[in-house]
């Protein structure tokens, strides 16, 4: 896609029932993905194959037009006069309105007279009233509030499709997914079948014990180069570097402060995944700079 590597050399089978999350870093094809799968942008090579009982459902950032002029239950009856619930009853358009929070009320009012979280709770209901079996989630938690978000869960707690959802709210994921597709950039995927939260613990431990592997190497080196270069006359401190003592320590404790606060934020299930990568790169900072100021500590105490 342009010169920017959404996927290569990527082969995979998604199959009835599968309920996949979609995560990674910002700009790195998660939204460009799921418009290939939907053939609204095609694919520079390669082809995706797609059953002849799929029917596909697609909720974008983007509320499709809706006539201002047309009154929400007849909006709703003109894609359909009914659908079957995830039971497999039948529900009415009215029935399905109801479900979605739309009274009898607001049930006959015009379209221009909803608010915007409420056009996008009716562009959600269209989509699903359309019956599709196979539900492409783009973004649902940065433009749906929460009581809709709450009956959608519901609804796909029952839903005998398919789902294949971007996010990177951690709740949302830990609820609606059963296995992740972590965009990593340039075309490199990662496929987990730990929660979302799962995945972001792991991911969290895993740099904090690379951090701990350089850390020990360069402490080791440092402890080498200061044995040679340690003048074999020094046996105090000057004055300039006694007063650079007296400042370290609480430097340190300083330090400690904020990296202890920041692992609180890691720790947090309300971050999501792109908040946890910028708190783990400050993380990094201030144990590297943490790391540097407890070695020259340790060296000037040698002659306290």
């Amino acid at each position: 896609f342009s010169k920017h590597v959404i996927l290569d050399d990527f082969s995979y089978l998604v199959t009835k029932g599968d309920r996949i999350g979609i995560t990674g870093a910002n700009g790195s094809g998660k939204t460009t993905f799921l418009n290939t799968i939907a053939q609204q942008i095609p694919l520079d090579s390669g082809e995706i194959k797609t059953g002849q009982t799929v029917r596909l459902g697609y909720y974008t950032q983007h509320t499709r037009d809706m006539d201002p002029d047309k009154r929400v239950i007849r909006y709703l009856e003109s894609i359909g006069q009914g659908a079957k619930n995830t039971d497999g009853t039948h529900m009415s358009a009215s029935q399905m309105l109801d479900t979605f929070k739309f009274d009898h009320q607001m049930q006959g009012a015009f379209i221009r007279e909803l608010s915007g979280g409420e056009k996008r709770r009716l562009y959600l209901l269209a989509i699903l009233m359309d019956q599709p079996n196979v539900l492409l989630l783009d973004e649902p938690t940065n433009n749906l509030d929460i009581e809709t978000l709450t009956i959608l869960e519901n609804y796909l707690e029952n839903f005998k499709g398919t789902v294949m959802a971007v996010s990177h709210d951690r709740y949302f994921l830990d609820k609606v997914a059963h296995k992740l597709l972590i965009f990593e950039g340039q075309g490199d995927i990662e496929e987990s079948y730990d929660s979302y939260s799962g995945y972001l613990q792991k991911e969290t431990e895993k740099k904090q014990a690379q951090h701990h592997e350089v850390k020990t190497q360069k402490h080791v080196e440092a402890k080498e180069k200061e044995a040679q270069n340690k003048p074999a006359e020094k046996t105090k401190l000057t004055y300039a570097e006694q007063m650079e003592f007296d400042k370290l320590e609480p430097q340190i404790e300083k330090l400690d402060d904020e990296m202890a606060k920041l692992k609180e934020q890691l720790n947090d299930p309300k971050n999501g995944y792109e908040d946890l990568m910028d708190f783990q790169r400050q993380l990094d900072e201030k144990t590297a700079e943490s790391d540097k100021l407890m070695d020259r500590w340790e060296y000037l105490g040698q002659y306290i």
